[in-house]
This record gives structure tokens, C-alpha cells and sequence, in this order.
């Protein structure tokens, strides 16, 4: 698996033995879509509906799974490190993926996040004491 940034964008791409145990292709979650980035052990059950994919207990969890939470997409691997995606406005509520170097990772979306979402509430606030044209329309007639 390989991560990119392109653009305003995280680039997923599986590679082939990826895409065959998860059944799914590579990829691409826009910064705004992402809430939450974390490097910690997700939480698995064995209940968890895997619906199309891979899963051998303590080696491997791959492909689309519905859990309590939603839907969410994982690859992840024996011997890997977890890195796990908040997601909104995706069909996926998380994703999670297996990393050689997810601190690394975490540490560089996170701040790709959150400076995506200080600059939406700049945008807000600049909005909310902008006068109201439309109430000031109102007020003239």
C-alpha cells in the first residue's frame, strides 16, 4: 500500500495482493471528508460483518466490514501499525489501515486536518459578520 497527498487529497493506493484479499481498488479521501486521524489499536470484534473481504484472527483484516459504528473499509496486517481515518461524507465511517510507520503518518495528516478545518471556520466566521445583504434588502422595501 502506498499513501499519497496529491492536492487537497489522501491517495490510497492498494497494490495487487491489497486489492484481491479486500476486493476493493485504490482510493481517494478529500481532506474535508477526514475528521479524526489516529496511530492507536482500533477496536475489532468478532462479530463485525465482513462483507466482501479477508479476515484470519491475529494475521489479517481486509475488505469492507459493518460494525456498530457503520461501515468501514480495513487493511491491516500482522505486524503492521494501525492508522485509522474518522470519516464524514464517505460511505465509509472509518478506515484503517496497516502502516510500517503510522506515527509518522498520523502525525503529518493530522496536521493537513486541521489546518483544512481552521481555514473552513475562518471562512465561516468571515460569513456570520459579513452584513446580510438579504436582511438589508428587506429592511429597504
Amino acid at each position: 500500500m502506498e499513501l499519497r497527498i496529491k492536492n487537497s487529497a489522501l491517495h490510497i493506493e492498494l497494490n495487487t495482493s491489497e486489492k484481491i484479499l479486500t476486493l476493493h481498488g485504490s482510493f481517494v479521501l478529500p481532506w474535508s471528508h477526514i475528521t479524526e486521524v489516529k496511530a492507536t489499536e482500533p477496536e475489532s470484534k468478532w462479530w463485525d460483518i465482513r462483507a466482501p473481504g479477508t479476515f484470519l484472527p491475529g494475521v489479517i483484516k481486509a475488505g469492507t466490514y459493518y460494525t456498530k459504528r457503520g461501515k468501514e473499509f480495513w487493511c491491516y496486517k500482522k505486524g503492521k501499525k494501525p492508522l485509522v481515518l474518522e470519516l464524514r461524507n464517505e460511505s465509509y465511517k472509518r478506515v484503517i489501515l496497516g502502516l510500517d510507520d503510522a506515527a509518522a503518518w498520523q502525525e503529518e495528516l493530522q496536521g493537513r486536518v486541521s489546518k483544512d478545518m481552521q481555514s473552513k471556520a475562518a471562512n465561516v466566521e468571515e460569513y456570520l459578520r459579513a452584513p446580510n445583504k438579504m436582511k438589508t434588502n428587506v429592511e429597504s422595501r
